[in-house]
């Protein structure tokens, strides 16, 4: 039931690309071959702004391409859900169930105006079952009417990225539509962190964080911005965040999924995965908890205004 993959780079070859790619893995543990290719792209000749939090700043790999270029990630179509918000006077978009797919969570969240948004996330190697689609821990930004959004995390999702590793992602939304994962306009600048790459399970949260410059929506990753969506994505019509969200999710094909959330521990136990460090801007985020879709699957734990715990080892 998974979508098929879709590639996005104009000048570079299908050949080199599918070269690139791994062979069918996956039900594999093994890393997958990297999901990039190496390119000139825009973005080198634009400035991102001073890293967001440089105390936190982690030190990258060695470049992975020659100078001048960047691993330039391949887009790709898959299933992504959101969580459900009406109950906080602000439109969302219905997720669950839609035919055969549902999608649970474990989520914070805030409104107020603001064009910067953090949060830290430990990262995690949940179980996902044969049956199932992912799991993933993000941060999402999106406008005051719900839909238009960016995101990023970390996600285990085998017939994305071919392995049952968690990888980085991006995504957004545009007008209410679903675009596709690390793709569909987003501009590669970091030379050594890029959507789709393989991340460090680490019960250490990682920073991750949005921003808008007035011109682009920045995505970035362990205190460095690694690459943008132009604004002209949305025609110029998202330039701010209204409501944010912190959370955890599960795509399943059933209501009692076999796949964890987080690290498979309740987020009640002192050992579950964590987000923290909630931030609006330079300060506090001063969250409230928001949908929790079936606490006897997944549940949160430790909540504050600024972090808490969540997962839990679904139905089996």
């Amino acid at each position: 039931m998974h979508a098929e993959h879709l590639f996005f780079k104009a000048g570079i070859s299908l050949a080199l690309i599918l070269a690139l790619m791994p062979a069918a893995a996956a039900e594999s543990d093994t890393p997958a071959a990297p999901s990039v290719v190496c390119a000139h792209a825009a973005g080198l000749e634009t400035a991102a702004p001073p890293a967001f939090d440089p105390g936190t700043m982690t030190q990258p790999g060695p470049p992975l391409c020659t100078h001048g270029q960047v691993p330039q990630p391949v887009g790709r179509h898959g299933l992504k859900g959101m969580p459900r918000i009406e109950a906080h006077g602000m439109r969302g978009i219905e997720a669950m169930p839609q035919g055969e797919m549902y999608y649970f969570y474990t989520s914070a969240f805030q409104q107020a105006s603001t064009t910067i948004v953090q949060g830290g996330f430990t990262q995690d190697k949940p179980y996902v079952d044969l049956a199932d689609y992912h799991s993933l821990a993000e941060l999402v930004g999106q406008s005051a009417d719900g839909q238009n959004m960016i995101e990023i995390g970390w996600t285990v999702d085998p017939g994305l990225n071919h392995d049952r590793r968690p990888h980085l992602f991006v995504f957004h939304w545009v007008d209410g539509n679903p675009t596709c994962y690390n793709g569909c306009g987003y501009v590669q600048v970091s030379q050594t962190r890029y959507p789709g790459m393989p991340v460090t399970v680490t019960g250490t949260p990682n920073r991750y964080a949005i921003r808008f410059d007035g011109k682009r929506w920045w995505v970035g990753y362990q205190g460095e911005w690694i690459g943008y969506f132009p604004g002209s994505v949305w025609s110029g019509n998202f330039t701010s965040i209204a409501m944010t969200q912190w959370f955890g999710e599960v795509a399943a094909s059933s209501p009692q999924p076999c796949t964890q959330m987080g690290n498979g521990n309740f987020g009640s136990a002192s050992a579950a995965a964590a987000i923290a460090a909630e931030k609006l801007g330079p300060g506090a985020a001063a969250a409230q908890p928001g949908e929790i879709t079936d606490p006897s699957l997944y549940a949160i734990g430790s909540f504050s205004g600024t972090g808490y715990r969540f997962g839990g080892p679904g139905a089996c």
